[in-house]
C-alpha cells in the first residue's frame, strides 16, 4: 500500500509541475522574452524605428543595438542604446535619425514612450531593407523587414497647361490618404515645359495637404508645355510618388479645359472643364 502511494505520489509531482509552470496556477503565462520591433518609418526627414518591450520585467538597454542591413548586401548601419536606459515593461521607444533630428537630443530613458536620436543624417533605405535589434549579448531579439517601397498617397491630379490667361498654369495635388502629409522638400519635376524642379514649399504656397483635401501649385509664370508635358513628383528623399501619363498631355485650346483623373486619385485621365481645388467629379 505504501509503495502505491509513493508511486501515485511520484506521478502527481512529475505532471503537477509543467501544468503549474505553463499556466500558472491557472493564468496562462507569455513567454519571459518578447520585444517587438512595432514599425518602421523610412519616408520622412524624420526617420523612426518604434521598439517596444512586451516582457513582464523592465529591461536594461545598456550595450543593446540596432542593426540596419541590406539583404544581400555588406551595407550596414549601427545604433547602440546609451548607458542607464531603462525599457519598462509595455513601453516604447522612438529611434529617430534624419535631418529633422538636427540639434535634437535624447529624453530620458525612463516613462511608457520616449526617444532617442540616433544621427541627423539619412540611413533607412526606402526598399528592401531588414532591421534588428540585439541585446548586450550580440544575440538578436527581434527583426523587422519592409520588402515595399513605402509610398505616401499623393496624386497629381489635375494639370492646367494652357489657360486662358496664359500665366496662370497650376498643378493640383491630392491626399488620398487619412493622414496630413508633410510635402516639406518635395520636388515637382517639369520634364518638357521650362526645364524646372519647384520645390515645395513654395512662395504663398502651404506644405501640408489634409486628408481628402487639394494643394495647387503656380508660380505666375508660364512653365508647362502646351505639348505633350509630363511631370512627376518626388518626396525629399527622390522616391517617385505619382507621374502625369506617357506620352504626355496636349492642350491647344486656351480655354477653361484641363487634364485630370476622371475621379479624385483614380488611374484614368480625362480631357475636361476644369476643377481647382474640388472633386474631379
Amino acid at each position: 500500500m505504501k509503495q502505491s502511494l509513493g508511486i501515485i505520489l511520484l506521478i502527481m509531482v512529475v505532471f503537477s509541475v509543467p501544468t503549474f509552470a505553463q499556466f500558472g496556477g491557472g493564468g496562462f503565462q507569455l513567454p519571459e522574452f518578447i520585444f517587438r520591433i512595432l514599425a518602421v518609418d523610412p519616408v520622412s526627414t524624420d526617420e523612426v524605428i518604434t521598439i517596444q518591450n512586451g516582457t513582464r520585467a523592465p529591461q536594461d538597454m545598456t550595450g543593446w543595438s540596432i542593426n540596419i542591413r541590406r539583404p544581400g548586401t555588406n551595407n550596414t548601419a549601427s545604433y547602440t542604446f546609451p548607458g542607464d536606459c531603462v525599457l519598462a515593461p509595455g513601453s516604447v521607444v522612438n529611434v529617430h535619425s534624419g535631418p529633422a533630428n538636427i540639434n535634437r537630443t535624447d529624453q530620458p530613458c525612463d516613462g511608457a514612450e520616449f526617444d532617442l536620436v540616433w544621427s541627423a543624417r539619412f540611413l533607412l533605405p526606402n526598399d528592401v531593407v531588414a532591421v534588428s535589434l540585439h541585446n548586450a549579448a550580440g544575440e538578436t531579439e527581434a527583426t523587422f523587414e519592409y520588402p515595399e517601397p513605402i509610398v505616401p498617397a499623393v496624386f497629381i491630379n489635375e494639370i492646367e497647361i494652357n489657360p486662358e490667361t496664359g500665366n496662370a498654369e497650376w498643378i493640383e495635388l491630392y491626399n488620398a490618404s487619412s493622414e496630413n502629409i508633410d510635402l516639406t522638400g518635395w520636388v515637382l519635376n517639369v520634364n518638357r515645359g521650362t526645364s524646372v524642379k519647384l520645390s515645395i514649399p513654395l512662395d504663398s504656397i502651404a506644405s501640408v495637404i489634409a486628408p481628402g483635401q487639394y494643394l495647387i501649385v503656380s508660380v505666375g509664370i508660364p512653365f508647362l508645355n502646351d505639348n505633350n508635358e509630363a511631370v512627376e513628383i518626388r518626396t525629399d528623399k527622390n522616391i517617385l510618388v505619382d507621374a502625369t501619363p506617357e506620352p504626355g498631355l496636349s492642350d491647344s485650346l486656351a480655354d477653361n479645359r484641363c487634364w485630370a483623373r476622371a475621379g479624385d486619385g483614380e488611374d484614368a485621365w480625362a480631357f475636361q472643364t476644369c476643377t481647382q481645388g474640388a472633386s474631379n467629379r
